[in-house]
């Protein structure tokens, strides 16, 4: 059978239709042929964010975005329903954010953030969104705040310029010069209380080893103390004491019955009489001696003269 030239290039035709199709989708993100679902998220500013980004779950590739279409809310004001075709594989839970980023070395994309839902989402579901600026905003708004202070900077030098007039800057001077000085003395009073320190510890190490030396010295005291309790333990302490109570008991019955006037020591302290008579006896021998040494003659007359009388008759004196 002998095709016709008509129907070639109405086959040709349309497989280059049908390339030309596959490959415009396959251009914008889609892959007619994959068995994936279609998730959207509202954002008020795509910021650069194109047909073709590639949407990440957990730093992994998952889709691509597939479209973008405007919007109007009740006040005029613009928003974007991006579209996005996912694999089903991923799981992502429902709730989760989907997050414009800026990487620096590549191009836009949607960062999948997941939620803590047990359920998945389904063909159709809305996300959340948020968007990541990336690190150029924040580049340029320090790098705004650095040319204020740089501006601020500029015209208070140029106050201080203004300010410091010859006496000032002189004061200025000789008070850095005054803060020189005192750095210098502080240094040297630093030195010498290294020095003095020095000292002191050399001090300390030689009170240290007198210590030392002392302990020893009292270790052999408490040795000999302890040697001399031992002694005091060995000695027949009760025995004496014992023996002392004796002694003290016999003083106290002596003594009692010296108080009674038991004995003659005790008739004598305590009976006047007996006292007065020895008293007398003591004077008369007082007086037998005075006249032995007065007539010794008297006493030395032969046996069997008369005796005398008037030997015990008192001196005139007396």
């Amino acid at each position: 059978m002998k095709l016709s030239d008509e129907f070639k290039v109405g086959v040709f035709a349309t497989f280059a239709i049908a390339v030309l199709i596959v490959g415009f989708n396959y251009l914008k993100g889609r892959d007619l042929f994959a068995n994936n679902i279609t998730l959207t998220a509202k954002y008020e500013n795509l910021s650069g964010l194109a047909p073709g980004n590639a949407v990440l779950y957990y730093g992994d590739q998952i889709g691509k975005v597939i479209g973008k279409t405007r919007q109007y809310d009740e006040k005029s004001k613009p928003y974007f329903i991006v579209s996005m075709s996912v694999t089903p594989e991923a799981k992502i839970p429902k709730g989760s954010v989907a997050k414009i980023i800026s990487p620096i070395m590549a191009s836009k994309a949607i960062e999948i953030v997941p939620s803590n839902s047990p359920e998945f989402v389904v063909d159709d579901d809305q996300l959340k969104s948020t968007i990541d600026y990336g690190l150029m905003p924040k580049l340029e708004k320090t790098a705004g705040e650095l040319e204020e202070i740089t501006n601020s900077l500029k015209t208070t030098i140029a106050n201080l310029g203004k300010t410091l007039d010859n006496e000032t800057q002189d004061d200025i001077k000789i008070s850095i010069k005054n803060i020189k000085n005192t750095s210098e003395s502080l240094g040297g009073l630093i030195q010498r209380t290294s020095d003095n320190l020095g000292g002191i510890m050399s001090d300390f190490k030689s009170a240290s080893s007198s210590v030392k030396e002392t302990s020893g010295k009292l270790s052999s005291t408490v040795e000999n103390v302890n040697a001399i309790s031992d002694s005091l333990r060995n000695t027949p302490i009760k025995s004496t004491v014992e023996d002392v109570k004796a002694a003290v008991a016999s003083l106290q019955g002596i003594l009692l019955a010296l108080d009674n006037g038991e004995g003659t020591l005790g008739q004598l302290l305590n009976d006047p009489t007996v006292y007065n008579n020895l008293d007398a006896t003591i004077r008369e021998l007082e007086k037998l001696a005075k006249d032995i040494q007065a007539h010794p003659k008297h006493y030395l007359a032969p046996l069997g003269k008369k005796e005398r009388k008037d030997w015990a008759k008192p001196e005139p004196n007396e």
